[in-house]
């Protein structure tokens, strides 16, 4: 069971698909490179919510890593929910403490 992640597919680490949302290129790079350092291989970077949406759509993502505020025209709460509307793919907020207690995270299920 070493380098196996326990979810829906049972994949080994190294194949679980994961999408990044993040605007800021020095954190995204930094969330890359701590993955990488994991194990993870399968790893996509999108810095907007259509794009997060698309990927969504297309690359069908084992997990997300969302940044709760990116900038753009709808923030992070707001992509999660479109996701979640089209698919069960688990989504982790990346979030500062401040910015927990800016967003209100009530009507993401």
């Amino acid at each position: 069971m070493k380098n196996q992640i326990l979810h829906r597919k049972s994949l080994p680490m190294e194949k679980v698909k994961i999408l990044v949302v993040e605007d800021e290129s020095i954190v995204s790079a930094e969330i890359k490179s701590r993955l990488l350092r994991l194990g993870h291989n399968e790893i996509s970077i999108v810095a907007t919510g259509d794009k997060a949406i698309e990927e969504v759509d297309t690359g069908t993502p084992d997990i997300v890593l969302m940044d709760i505020e990116i900038n753009g025209k709808i923030g992070g709460v707001d992509i999660a929910t479109a996701i979640r509307s089209r698919s069960n793919i688990p989504i982790v907020f990346l979030a500062t403490h401040q910015e927990l207690e800016r967003v209100s995270l009530k009507h993401v299920s």
